[in-house]
């Protein structure tokens, strides 16, 4: 008897496993101390809602730190894409704090089989990069898989540069952040595909506070992160630019089952 049961034991265990390996890694939005962490089925089914499937790839800024109430530049300039053109431009993020370009990876073809975007959005931060030593050769080649992919998958791409940030700031155009923005636009250039969108919000914003006679500190968080009206001001620039230059037609997709 207790060898019966403890093969039926080493049955579930396996069926658990399996089903565990199963899960895509695609599920992945969140990084604590380096490990993915799965979202909840809620969160899968209200991300995969009705709308133009949006879907972000970044690091902690792109995924809105230090803007709890805004959701951050990118979903606050889709949210104003929205009103502007009676779309439901549906952000799903899969941008993960403190993660890098080249360990997103091995998810980063999952998540498009299971989103199904009709736009991707690139957009590096750098400063986990940079941190990590990522070398420039190596950050360009993933950004580039990354567009091919993304194109293969039937999408539309746009490489967003992030709002100012204090510490990619204060490396200046030299530091290796800034020059990690610089890969990314070269790489989408590579291209020459109408498919590719480049948005210089990094730069664009530079020029803002330049214009406003403003420093840094009233739109940052901390070193790393913008704040509220940092992100407000980075999504104001990038939805600006959206409307110049995202002429595609985009089909919506309906509420996923």
């Amino acid at each position: 008897m207790r060898k019966r049961l403890t093969l039926w034991a080493a049955l579930i265990l396996f069926i658990v496993a399996v089903a565990g390996f199963n899960l895509p890694n695609s599920l992945s939005t969140k990084a604590s101390a380096g490990v993915l962490q799965l979202k909840t089925r809620a969160e899968i089914k209200r991300d995969l809602g009705p709308g133009i499937r949006v879907m972000t790839i970044g690091s902690s800024v792109a995924a809105g730190w230090g803007d709890p109430y805004g959701g951050g530049y990118l979903a606050r300039a889709f949210r104003q894409l929205s009103a502007a053109t009676q779309k439901n431009y549906k952000v799903i993020s899969w941008a993960v704090p403190g993660i890098t370009s080249t360990q997103v990876a091995p998810h980063y073809a999952h998540w498009l089989a299971f989103v199904h975007p009709q736009i991707v959005v690139i957009s590096w931060g750098g400063l986990d990069d940079a941190s990590n030593h990522t070398p420039i050769s190596t950050f360009s080649s993933q950004v580039h898989q990354e567009i091919a992919l993304a194109l293969a998958a039937g999408a539309s791409v746009d490489i967003v540069t992030p709002p100012v940030t204090e510490a990619v700031y204060e490396d200046g155009p030299k530091g290796l952040p800034y020059q990690y923005f610089l890969a990314e636009m070269r790489e989408a250039k590579s291209f020459d595909s109408p498919q590719v969108h480049i948005y210089d919000v990094y730069d664009q914003m530079i020029a803002y506070m330049k214009a406003h006679d403003e420093g840094i500190t009233p739109f940052v968080d901390n070193s790393w992160h913008p704040n509220a009206l940092g992100h407000e001001v980075g999504g104001d620039l990038l939805f600006a630019d959206m409307t110049h230059t995202m002429t595609m037609p985009v089909r919506a997709l309906p509420l996923s089952k």
